[in-house]
């Protein structure tokens, strides 16, 4: 039996989750910066069976509003995994799938390897785990 191939995976895995964290601490550390744009753009969300156009917190929190905003990504998915960026925005959550749009953000690449940190971590801890499954039985 070869594991060795599923245990390099859930390696990968592991790894991408400290990874994470060390890039989330590294976007807390830079300072928020201002608005590019004041103009209301309105992207086009839509996602059919979790392929489309979604927007991803990437984590950098502004509070020098009215109203909390953060920069939200937007990207095209595939199965609901963020597979392209597309464009940057500061936007407020203002509920479920819902969205109150500012204007056009400043792209910052530790924030789009966060997004992606954070999502295919689990997807290479669950195919490194069934890999593994499957080479044990």
């Amino acid at each position: 039996m070869n594991i060795v191939q599923p245990v390099i995976l859930i390696f990968i895995a592991v790894v991408l989750f400290l990874l994470r964290r060390q890039i989330a601490m590294r976007i807390e550390a830079e300072r928020p910066t201002r608005y590019l744009a004041y103009e209301q753009c309105s992207p086009w969300l839509f996602t059919l069976n979790g392929c489309g156009f979604s927007l991803y917190e990437a984590g950098r929190e502004d509070c020098s509003t009215p109203v909390p905003t953060n920069s939200y990504y937007l990207f095209l998915c595939l199965f609901f995994v963020p597979v392209l960026p597309i464009k940057c925005y500061r936007a407020a959550d203002v509920g479920e799938n819902e969205y109150y749009i500012y204007g056009h953000e400043s792209w910052r690449v530790w924030e789009v390897a966060y997004i992606y940190t954070t999502y295919y971590r689990w997807v290479i801890g669950v195919v490194g785990i069934i890999w593994l499954m499957v080479q044990l039985f």
